[in-house]
């Protein structure tokens, strides 16, 4: 007992050890392996306590290795009296992962503090510096000192120094006053600031109004951040300064803003030829949308820097073009003063020799076009930089269209936009050459170095999949999938096949389908030289709704095969469709006589129907065939009740008789159709003559065997005869299948 006692003792005590060697590697050993976690900043600068108390806050930030470790962060100060911590989020008091530290020093020198953050669990300690300083001087940031003019607000932010230009971290909580001044140094009449500016409340724009301000705001109180926006063109001056009486030494700082209209001169940038005209238009864009300022104005006019490279009629705005150079299109306001930081809006004027064209087909810009269909194809001038000329009303340009393969259905003036409609399907070329551009004055200016140039076409036929439309039947138990081969025929000839849905069907480089879920999907065959001309095909995959058996032969010889068309329905848009394809699902097949046909090579597909029941006779007899489908509570059914006949052939003579003129001869046959089961009415029998003229036949019933007939010879001439015999039982037989 005292030896066991032991045993189980130092079992327990290596257990131990165990388990406190596995914790010191997990804590001492694997920060190692990680990234450590930091603080958000490693130094704050915060002013003094006055009569307001500034807050940052500190958070411990960590990689994403050390996410999986546990942690404890507990927070200190080294000087409760200069800064002090509180903790944020805490679920126990002592740790927390991020904490607010606050200013309360109230000395008007600097002081210094340390923020420490210690990982109880891994021991790790983060520490941030808290410096506590005095405001010495203010400066507002913009991201721009220009707006425009009903616009979007921008954003101005305070930002507060100390005597030595450091940046305070934080302004939180201290309260400013924003004010609009009359900009007096522009040179021209003073306009009142409030009719140029409007300071806007955060509450009051689209913006996501700051945690900071938003107490602020709510006591009718700004903070260290503003809206400004424009209200009229002008310049007008923003000042702010703190409300703490503590520092009402400092200046109110001064910015000056200007608001000018969102002005577009078009084009912006053009390259023309010589003697060619540029009709400029002034756009203003206001509230994101664009409007058209009437040219001349009283407020607005246009001016050229260079007059020997164009010249300007200002009452059309329209710049004609000089001499071979580049010049500035300047827009000018009566109303803004131009500063350094403002630029005016302008144009770029370049003069230059053309030197290739180009051809352009829209849409799609290739060259691989479809018979029947209409286009737009533009011709294009450059210049030896590959700098596109822009194309004037006084430009000339002469297009050749082969009359076989294009009508020509519109062309503009200049002859750079056409408007064409495609005949046949071929290879062919567009040919264009520069022939002039028209002077003022209605004289040509003839273009001195022949510029021409030619594109060639292809033209095919539309693409065309077929079938176009497509059904097949869902079955919820088997989920078969179906494959069907879709051909595509026009266009070059190389598709890209794509399906709008892969979850209904899916589709190979080679255009075979397969069906995976119910619904209904697109497969869409592109042409690989232009996919913007496609064929499409429709796949539905339905459940469904009805089945019957299609009109057909239901006589058989004994020993051949039987095929049997099956037709399933289904409901698509309220009309009855069939499906193309249905010899995947799941049917019972069913005799009423097992002894008179067999089900052979289950099921295939078939010429008539969605699938083909294939059986073979095998005795001579009638039966009754059922297929049956299942599912839930719905069951569809379709009979047809077919036959099983012993082969028609001679019995006497087997091959051949002779007989002598005016006597007669029994012929006899066996085998053959049978009366039919469902009507017997329509059951014959039929023995003709290859020539009928030489004799006569009558039909005699003989037991036992199908049928005989006496043969009498009333000719006088010798003849060979070749007799032909018929048995037909059925409506659907085929006349040849009964016949000897």
């Amino acid at each position: 007992m005292v030896y066991l006692f032991f045993k189980q003792e130092r079992t327990k005590m290596a257990a131990t050890v165990i388990w406190l060697t596995c914790f010191f590697l997990f804590v001492f050993l694997l920060p190692r392996f990680v990234k450590s976690a930091k603080l958000n900043t490693p130094k704050v600068l915060l002013p003094y306590y006055s009569t307001v108390i500034s807050n940052f806050t500190l958070e411990v930030e960590f990689s994403p290795e050390e996410l999986e470790i546990p942690n404890c962060y507990k927070w200190r100060t080294t000087r409760a009296e200069v800064a002090q911590v509180t903790l944020i989020n805490s679920t126990d008091g002592e740790c927390a992962v991020a904490a607010q530290v606050s200013a309360i020093s109230k000395a008007l020198h600097q002081m210094t503090t340390v923020v420490l953050a210690e990982n109880s669990v891994t021991g790790d300690i983060l520490r941030c510096d808290v410096i506590v300083s005095k405001i010495a001087r203010l400066e507002v940031e913009t991201t721009t000192r220009v707006l425009y003019l009903e616009d979007s607000p921008d954003e101005l932010i305070a930002k507060g120094y100390d005597s030595d230009g450091n940046c305070f971290t934080s302004l939180d909580g201290f309260a400013f006053e924003w004010s609009l001044v009359s900009d007096t140094d522009i040179g021209h009449a003073v306009v009142d600031a409030h009719n140029i500016l409007r300071i806007k409340r955060y509450k009051d724009s689209h913006y996501t109004t700051p945690d900071q301000i938003a107490p602020l705001e709510e006591k009718g109180l700004q903070g260290y951040s503003i809206l400004v926006e424009g209200i009229r063109t002008g310049s007008a001056k923003v000042s702010t300064r703190l409300r703490d009486p503590v520092y009402k030494h400092l200046l109110p700082l001064d910015i000056r803003i200007m608001v000018i209209a969102n002005l577009m001169l078009n084009p912006a940038d053009v390259y023309v030829l010589l003697f060619s005209e540029v009709q400029y238009k002034v756009e203003l864009l206001k509230h994101n949308k664009v409007s058209e300022i009437t040219m001349p104005s009283l407020q607005y006019y246009i001016e050229v820097k260079d007059r020997d490279i164009c010249t300007l009629e200002t009452s059309r705005s329209v710049a004609t073009a000089l001499n071979i150079g580049s010049t500035e299109v300047v827009l000018k306001d009566k109303n803004i003063v131009v500063t350094e930081f403002f630029r005016q809006p302008s144009a770029l004027f370049h003069v230059v020799n053309p030197s290739y064209l180009a051809f352009v087909v829209l849409p799609n810009m290739k060259w691989v076009l479809e018979s029947n269909r209409e286009y737009d194809i533009l011709i294009e001038v450059y210049d030896t930089d590959s700098h596109k000329i822009f194309s004037s009303d006084n430009v000339r340009i002469e297009a050749m269209f082969p009359t076989a393969y294009f009508k020509v259905l519109f062309s503009s003036k200049n002859g750079t936009y056409h408007r064409v409609q495609t005949l046949l399907k071929g290879r062919t070329e567009i040919d264009g050459v520069l022939i002039s551009v028209i002077k003022s004055d209605g004289l040509p200016h003839k273009i001195s170095q022949e510029v021409k140039g030619s594109q060639e076409v292809d033209i095919y036929d539309p693409i065309i999949v077929e079938p176009s439309m497509l059904y097949f039947p869902w079955d919820p138990v088997t989920q078969a999938k179906h494959n069907y081969l879709l051909k595509a025929r026009g266009g070059s000839g190389d598709y890209t096949w794509i399906s709008a849905d892969f979850d209904v069907t899916t589709v190979n480089i080679k255009g075979q389908i397969t069906t995976y879920g119910m619904g209904r999907a697109n497969i869409t065959a592109a042409d690989a030289r232009n996919t913007a001309h496609t064929g499409t095909a429709t796949i539905h995959v339905l459940p469904p709704n009805d089945m019957m058996f299609l009109p057909t032969p239901v006589e058989a010889v004994v020993g051949t095969i039987l095929e049997l068309p099956l037709e399933i329905n289904t409901v698509y848009n309220g009309k009855k469709v069939s499906f193309t394809d249905c010899h995947l699902l799941n049917l019972t097949i069913t005799f009423s006589d097992v002894t008179v046909f067999s089900k052979i090579n289950s099921l295939s597909k078939f010429a008539k129907g969605c699938m083909s029941i294939n059986v073979k006779a095998l005795h001579q007899g009638h039966t009754e065939v059922t297929a049956i489908y299942e599912y839930d509570k719905i069951q569809l059914t379709a009979s047809v009740t077919i036959a099983a006949f012993n082969p028609l052939h001679p019995v006497d003579p087997k091959v051949e008789t002779v007989v002598s003129v005016s006597s007669s001869k029994d012929v006899i046959f066996n085998g053959g159709p049978q009366p039919w089961i469902l009507d017997s009415s329509k059951y014959f029998q039929e023995l003709s003559a290859a020539r009928g003229s030489l004799l006569e036949m009558k039909q005699k019933t003989v037991r036992d065997l199908s049928a005989a007939f006496e043969m009498v010879d009333p000719s006088v001439l010798l003849s060979r005869l070749h007799l032909k015999f018929c048995i037909c039982g059925s409506a659907f037989s085929i006349r040849k299948l009964c016949c000897w």
